[in-house]
């Protein structure tokens, strides 16, 4: 799985610049741990805060979305294969948590669009107006 992410970031050379100097084998590992952690089965408030963490260290070096989207993609397919011949219930399970690291992969990116447009506009209450579309 995690042969397949890197082959596909690599194959671009738009994407493959983010991997320069990079510690591969260690991302590697990374990548791999959190597969593992899919499949845990503890979904509580230590998974969401290591799952935020990730999310802002992806935000604060400057990580387009595209990448962990990607990623999620590559999850999705590897998890279903997983989760192949399983009760349907373990399948939605699945699908749910990786559906909530999803969803806190994108509030990531979007706490730090709606901080730079409150420090552009002086008010984060303006702010979050304009990202609804409410102006």
């Amino acid at each position: 799985m995690t042969q397949e992410f890197y082959d596909r970031i690599l194959s671009k050379e738009n994407t493959a610049q983010y991997m320069e100097g990079a510690d591969v084998e260690r991302l590697r590992v990374s990548v791999s741990d959190w597969f593992s952690d899919l499949f845990a089965g503890d979904y509580g408030t230590d998974y969401a805060q290591k799952r935020i963490v990730i999310g802002k260290i992806h935000v604060k070096i400057g990580l387009p979305v595209r990448y962990p989207l990607a990623m999620l993609d590559v999850v999705q397919k590897y998890g279903e294969l997983v989760t192949e011949g399983q009760s349907e219930d373990v399948k939605q399970a699945f699908r749910k948590v990786l559906a909530l690291d999803i969803a806190i992969f994108n509030q990531a990116y979007e706490d730090n669009q709606l901080h730079h447009l409150s420090e552009l506009m002086g008010n984060e209450r303006l702010a979050r107006r304009l990202l609804q579309g409410d102006l």
